[in-house]
């Protein structure tokens, strides 16, 4: 099991990550890929996350990282969990010492079912689906069809991302019925700082999704 269901993923800043806090999220995202517009440096990481509440959920997301890596990070920051969202081997999942979310990018869901099943074979303790926008490792703002989630029959948590906002978050929890979800793009001012009204009220529309 995990032990969050709303996270606030692209944290870049303790602001951000206290007022995710303050809005009711369980979880945030610290982004450790150097490309990406949402990156954090290891030093900042741990910065940020010893101004956090113990209680908070924290995960690490990682791309083509060597296993080592990601649990050298996951340690000095104190990290919770390692998101995997690169183009990893799911073998990579008996190297770590920490528990690890596979991020799908989906494309095709019978594809993402044989993918997603040789994630859970090794081990993986969540899945997380996002939509697939050509090389481009998530946050792309990009929409999943929801309708056939629900019917993935999943032996691990499944969390959605994929082009959640405060609009639609609550519709995609009643059809889609994830564990979690998780947001980025979709509550950013530009990409590494979020846009508060928005978080609050993608948090507050989430509550209430799940809570029906």
């Amino acid at each position: 099991m995990i032990d969050f269901q709303i996270k606030i993923c692209g944290i870049t800043n303790p602001t951000d990550a206290l007022k995710a806090c303050e809005f009711g999220a369980d979880a945030i995202g610290l982004n450790f890929y150097a490309k990406s517009l949402r990156s954090v440096t290891t030093a900042a990481a741990k910065e940020l996350v010893d101004q956090l509440p113990s209680d908070l959920t924290k995960v690490g997301v990682f791309v083509n990282e060597a296993a080592n890596t990601v649990n050298e990070i996951c340690t000095e920051c104190r990290l919770d969990y390692a998101q995997l969202h690169g183009d990893e081997s799911p073998d990579l999942i008996q190297d770590l010492s920490f528990k690890a979310i596979r991020a799908i990018r989906v494309s095709n869901y019978e594809t993402a079912k044989n993918e997603i099943n040789d994630w859970i074979t090794k081990g993986i303790t969540a899945v997380l689906l996002d939509a697939a926008a050509g090389r481009q490792y998530g946050g792309t703002g990009k929409q999943l069809d929801w309708e056939p989630i629900s019917d993935l029959q999943l032996d691990v948590p499944l969390i959605l991302a994929g082009g959640l906002n405060c609009d639609n978050v609550s519709r995609a929890i009643s059809v889609a019925k994830p564990n979690a979800v998780d947001v980025a793009s979709g509550i950013e001012k530009f990409p590494g700082s979020k846009d508060h009204g928005q978080m609050q009220a993608f948090i507050s529309s989430a509550i209430d999704g799940f809570s029906h």
